[in-house]
């Protein structure tokens, strides 16, 4: 894929690669899965991050995202491009020669697993749907798994942690800074106001879809080809069961459910209009 000069993409934060091109220029920084990298679509002008550059009138995107990418390494993702290793943390020091630069984190599904506990079922993650009906060691471990132990409540808590450390790490550096969550909602309504629930400490003002609904950026996709849409989804809509396919395969949505042409200039303007 071929990627203009004022347009950087990195599947994994090897960011000292193309400091130099850097220096002096505004920077926009954005992290994520699918959504965020947008390799499914060739005309790399048109991905949303490539969109939301030019409308900012900055000079360059950095795309730091892959396909699959969990919370784990989207968070460590930007800890390890723009933190420093001593505490508390402060940015790294070549985000000093920069003439300005903003943050804009897309998450994915909280309960994607990357962490080493999902390794010992290997090669199924609760990303990734076995054949259920296979008779290996492995296809038993991953439905006892689902079935008895996942919470999902704790994979929400867990991403929401992560979200409020990237917050302090922003606010303490006074870096500019947005979020969203990409396809799935933050945390599900049975865990709203309960333990689990962390909103109130995340800044709903960079925060997009914090609250209320649309409550992630599928969904506000989605209102735009039916006003009257209002659905809950679980935070594993996308890996066991899908009620949306009635919306998907258009000039907003590709076939699987990612952002099309149409819909990645929709999140470019949501976004802009949210940094306003």
């Amino acid at each position: 894929m071929n990627y203009p000069n004022d347009y950087l993409y990195l599947e994994s934060p090897h960011i000292n690669n193309g400091v130099s091109k850097l220096e002096n220029k505004k920077v926009l920084f954005v992290f994520g899965d699918s959504w965020t990298n947008n390799r499914y679509i060739d005309e790399t002008e048109k991905h949303w991050c490539y969109l939301l550059k030019e409308k900012l009138g900055y000079d360059i995107v950095v795309n730091i995202s892959d396909n699959y990418d969990s919370n784990y390494e989207i968070f460590d993702c930007v800890k390890k491009t723009l933190c420093d290793n001593d505490y508390p943390m402060k940015q790294q020091l070549y985000l000093s020669k920069l003439k300005e630069f903003k943050v804009v984190v897309d998450w994915s599904t909280p309960m994607r697993d990357s962490t080493s506990v999902a390794e010992m079922y290997s090669p199924w993650n609760t990303a990734t749907i076995p054949n259920l009906n296979s008779k290996k060691p492995n296809t038993k471990l991953w439905l006892d798994y689902v079935d008895k132990w996942f919470r999902v409540e704790i994979y929400s808590y867990d991403t929401q942690k992560r979200i409020l450390f990237l917050q302090e790490f922003f606010n303490n550096n006074k870096i500019d800074w947005y979020m969203f969550m990409g396809f799935t909602p933050l945390v599900e309504k049975q865990f709203y106001n309960t333990e689990y629930d962390l909103r109130k400490w995340i800044d709903k003002n960079r925060f997009l879809f914090l609250n209320g609904f649309p409550n992630n950026m599928q969904d506000y996709l989605i209102t735009t080809i039916n006003k009257d849409f209002k659905e809950d989804t679980n935070i594993n809509e996308m890996q066991f069961e899908n009620n949306r396919l009635e919306y998907f395969c258009n000039d907003v949505f590709t076939s699987d459910g990612h952002p099309n042409i149409k819909g990645l200039k929709l999140m470019s303007d949501i976004i802009y209009e949210g940094m306003k």
